[in-house]
């Protein structure tokens, strides 16, 4: 923030010290009239308007590091009250004893004290009143790149924040996937079913996946249902033809839509995890597009117990949708079925 201010305060300063100061130090002389009284002289007259466009340079030069030692010292930007007003005496009183002193030097020591003191004043005053008004002007274009700076400052760190957040929940998938995969493998060696090595074989492809999508926010919706596909012939080993998937989607959809990496795995994950599967109770998992969401529905079987469960599935995706749609997943639920609207 710091280097932008600055490098923005040194643009300005080199357009006033370019074009206004010595464009105001011609026209304040003759505005007022300070130099009419002089012998009629290209020199006399020279070095009367450079003299004046040297103290322009001067008040400039002396406003402009009042202005800055003054938000240093207080430690308050500019828009602080007591940095505007502190700041706007001190400019007004340097201008003054500075723009006086100087004119009555060139008077006195330059042209013999041929200047009139009245013109000398009415110069000192129109000289306060052009500090101030620069001064003013300056202020309020430094006010609006800080404000701006200052916003985007903000916009960075909520940015920051919403990455790390949306970051930390993706790093949750990986312990959870791996959580209910072990899980599963449990209740096959407690059947001493002949698909455990089969199951590990696959569960270690399926987990290449996982590793190889961590670091990525959408992947093709063709390419995650390919996961969720080889996810369901896993979980066939262990509920047989009692787990059916049905996917009716279009070809257009499965090549132009994108999804957050797992997610209907995990939508799919949770309906296995929360519902009675057997052969009176098969389930039922169908997968469609609608409205610009792809609804995940299936039937409900309600479960004799409490399932085994880390509770972040669910909610971990939610999250992470709200983080990269700004909307989460829609859910409801009836007598008979669990829907999800997942955005994509």
């Amino acid at each position: 923030m710091e280097l932008r201010f600055s490098h923005t305060l040194s643009r300005l300063n080199h357009t006033i010290l370019l074009f206004f100061v010595p464009i105001l130090g011609i026209l304040i002389p003759l505005f007022t009239g300070l130099l009419e009284d002089l012998p009629v002289s290209i020199l006399s007259l020279g070095y009367g308007y450079l003299f004046c466009i040297l103290l322009n340079f001067l008040i400039w030069k002396g406003n402009m590091w009042i202005l800055l030692k003054t938000r240093s010292i207080t430690n308050q930007p500019l828009s602080s009250r007591f940095t505007l007003m502190g700041g706007f005496a001190i400019n007004i009183l340097y201008t003054l004893v500075l723009s006086y002193i100087m004119l009555m030097m060139l008077d006195r020591f330059f042209f013999d004290r041929m200047l009139s003191i009245e013109k000398i004043r009415l110069s000192v005053l129109v000289m306060v009143v052009m500090s101030v008004l620069a001064n003013n002007i300056c202020e309020m274009f430094l006010l609006r790149v800080e404000k701006q700076i200052t916003e985007e400052k903000l916009q960075k760190t909520e940015l920051e924040k919403k990455h790390a957040t949306y970051m930390a929940l993706k790093f949750q998938v990986d312990p959870h996937f791996l959580f209910n995969s072990l899980n599963t493998l449990l209740c096959l060696s407690k059947k001493e079913s002949a698909h455990t090595p089969e199951f590990i074989q696959s569960l270690a492809a399926l987990y290449q996946y996982v590793l190889d999508k961590r670091n990525t926010d959408k992947v093709m919706l063709q390419e995650e249902l390919a996961f969720v596909k080889k996810y369901i012939l896993v979980q066939k080993m262990r509920f047989g033809d009692q787990l059916f998937l049905d996917i009716d989607l279009s070809e257009n959809d499965l090549q132009s839509c994108q999804v957050i990496p797992m997610s209907l795995q995990i939508l799919v994950e949770n309906a296995i995890k929360h519902n009675e599967i057997s052969i009176n109770q098969p389930l039922h998992i169908k997968i469609t597009h609608e409205d610009g969401c792809l609804v995940v529905v299936n039937n409900l079987n309600k479960l004799s117990h409490t399932p085994t469960s880390t509770g972040i599935g669910l909610y971990n995706l939610q999250e992470r949708c709200q983080a990269l749609y700004g909307r989460a997943p829609v859910i409801h639920k009836n007598e008979s079925q669990f829907i999800i609207h997942l955005p994509v």
